[in-house]
């Protein structure tokens, strides 16, 4: 049964949370065959609205609500009945189909075989590489995408942060403990090329073109989010009070959309993403109702935010210089960084958990949520 059902993600969730839930409360599973059949028929029904005309998909989600309420009421449990039917997006009478995609998940261990926890702070694409920073074990790793094996690693003093510079085969990586912007060759064996000492403690670092970069200092008292060059020198600096009002706390992570010259700042200490401009000058503040921690962006103005306290990863839309929830949310373990490659997540999770997880993206379910 178990073989049969992962022939279809939406069915083989629904199923398996019906298998789990009458294995728990000790009955035998043959007793929910009637409910079975029924979900095998609600669910083809649910693949024939996706080739329905626009304009019937309202009335159709509600007849489809209607009857998985009727199939999971025979469970005599009013909890799991409204587990199952969340199912359904808020936004579904909207211009998407009635059914969000469930996300695939895989994954793969970071931790090499001489350490025992792992804190992967910051996780970035390199063409079919992945870089990952463990900042309790002082190393920068590289893995293959395909084979998901470590080619190399290199220990630093405090890695933290890390962004791909343009135009070069060099990532930099803050080093908030020794004030220093490292800059590591990714050539062949990755080797340490030069640093620059840095007048604050830098964690996350983004670069927004082949002469600046823009960095995020999460001291006490003095947070501020800095656009310096590349020898560590302070061109614009944004501090956390502007007009009155805290702009910035802890920056726990960043990302920056080209097109639109829109820097956008993660900060976990007022539970906020600030969009800024290249200039440091304020966008607009939005608030993902969560504590957020990393953020990244793909070139279709996709934003992925870690929600660390909600145990989840918000999707985002970038649409008339601001950001917009969408229908789709991943549902994760405390995740804490992310990057995107073609239509996959790679996710990081807070410690003690070594592992990068891999979430396959329904890029036609991130539609904009406007009810």
């Amino acid at each position: 049964m178990y073989t049969i059902l992962q022939s279809n993600d939406t069915r083989y969730w629904i199923f398996k949370s019906l298998y789990i839930y009458t294995w728990l409360k000790g009955e035998d599973i043959s007793a929910s065959l009637s409910i079975f059949y029924r979900e095998v028929y609600l669910c083809k029904h649910i693949n024939e609205l996706q080739g329905s005309p626009r304009g019937s998909v309202k009335e159709e989600v509600g007849h489809v609500k209607d009857s998985l309420s009727l199939a999971l009421s025979s469970s005599g449990d009013c909890f799991f009945q409204t587990t199952m039917t969340c199912r359904v997006p808020a936004c579904a009478a909207v211009d998407i189909l009635p059914f969000t995609p469930i996300p695939s998940y895989d994954g793969f261990s970071a931790k090499l075989e001489d350490e025992h926890t792992c804190l992967l702070t910051q996780i970035i694409n390199i063409g079919n590489k992945l870089l990952v920073i463990d900042n309790e074990n002082k190393r920068l790793k590289r893995f293959r995408i395909r084979s998901r094996s470590c080619v190399d690693h290199l220990l630093l003093n405090d890695p933290c942060g890390a962004s791909l510079l343009p135009l070069s085969s060099h990532v930099i990586v803050t080093e908030p403990e020794i004030r220093t912007l490292s800059f590591v060759c990714l050539e062949e064996t990755m080797t340490l090329s030069s640093r620059r000492k840095t007048e604050k403690k830098y964690l996350p670092v983004c670069c927004i073109d082949e002469e600046r970069l823009v960095a995020g200092c999460c001291e006490l008292g003095e947070s501020s989010v800095d656009i310096l060059n590349y020898m560590g020198i302070v061109l614009i600096t944004v501090t956390s009070y502007q007009n009155e009002a805290v702009m910035f706390r802890t920056p726990a992570s960043l990302t920056y959309l080209p097109g639109d010259q829109c820097i956008l700042v993660s900060d976990s200490g007022i539970c906020r993403v600030v969009g800024l401009t290249v200039t440091g000058k304020p966008k607009f503040i939005f608030n993902p109702k969560c504590t957020p921690s990393g953020i990244c962006a793909d070139k279709d103005k996709n934003v992925f935010l870690c929600c660390y306290d909600k145990k989840y990863i918000q999707c985002l839309k970038y649409e008339n210089n601001q950001l917009h929830r969408t229908c789709s949310d991943f549902i994760m373990k405390c995740p804490l960084s992310v990057t995107t490659v073609k239509n996959y997540l790679y996710v990081t999770e807070e410690m003690p958990s070594d592992k990068v997880s891999i979430l396959q993206v329904g890029y036609p379910s991130l539609c904009i949520a406007r009810l």
